[in-house]
């Protein structure tokens, strides 16, 4: 797999009128659709645990922007559980080339649907439009730096030379992984923290910031979109 070299994701111009249209298109179409709901990701499967976990506008208390899943001890430790062995019998074995794929893949969907993103933080962090965009160019960021890393780390790596000898060793992932984001980066700190530990072959729990979860949500759709194993990645929001 060949990749151009790294460069950061540009930040918009929304000195632009276009982009400004695009924001302002951005921002209506995910105002429509606030008051979603996204299950607890569990095991593979959607998970409906009886109990919500509320997301509602900081300048504005009264609305809604949307709910999810509220996971419990019991089934965080199911999950837990799950991970290890996900990981111990498939998703460290994959070519880790291939999980740089998946997450280069990731990196476009989310160039893709970067206003609208944006837009989602705008309502649920209220940031303004320059540090919402920023942030989601942030996450593309990290997602194509990490691909890039694992590229070049997936292979064999040269040991010291001695005569007739051939020393090399391999890296390999740790296991399951918890993530637990802060909110006030709420796209960019959680997609490094999660596709970072992906990349390298770890699957993650993930329980984003209380109030950050219809983000977290909408990074969950993109990797999920771009081919993440739902074993490999568990969302289990909570405000424990």
């Amino acid at each position: 797999m060949s990749l151009p070299p790294y460069r950061n994701e540009p930040h918009t111009d929304f000195s632009d009128p276009d982009n400004r249209k695009r924001m302002q298109e951005a921002l209506r179409k995910v105002e429509s659709e606030l008051g979603g709901h996204t299950d607890l990701l569990v095991a593979g499967e959607w998970v409906d645990s009886g109990k919500t976990l509320e997301s509602y506008d900081p300048g504005k208390p009264d609305r809604l922007i949307g709910t999810v899943g509220h996971a419990d001890p019991e089934i965080v430790d199911r999950a837990v559980r799950h991970a290890h062995d996900y990981y111990q019998l498939h998703w460290r074995d994959l070519d880790g080339k291939e999980r740089a794929h998946i997450i280069v893949r990731a990196a476009r969907i989310m160039r893709d649907r970067k206003f609208e993103l944006a837009a989602l933080e705008c309502f649920e962090e209220n940031k303004n439009w320059v540090e919402a965009d920023a942030d989601v160019a942030e996450a593309i960021d990290f997602m194509e730096y990490y691909a890039r890393q694992m590229i070049e780390l997936s292979g064999p790596q040269k040991l010291h030379f001695f005569p007739d000898e051939d020393n090399s060793m391999y890296y390999e992932g740790m296991g399951a992984v918890a993530v637990i984001p802060p909110w006030n980066f709420p796209a960019a700190i959680l997609t490094g923290m999660t596709t970072g530990p992906l990349v390298a072959g770890n699957t993650v729990n993930l329980s984003p910031a209380p109030d950050a979860v219809r983000v977290g949500a909408f990074v969950l759709d993109i990797l999920l979109d771009a081919g993440v194993p739902k074993e490999a990645i568990n969302f289990l929001p909570g405000d424990f």
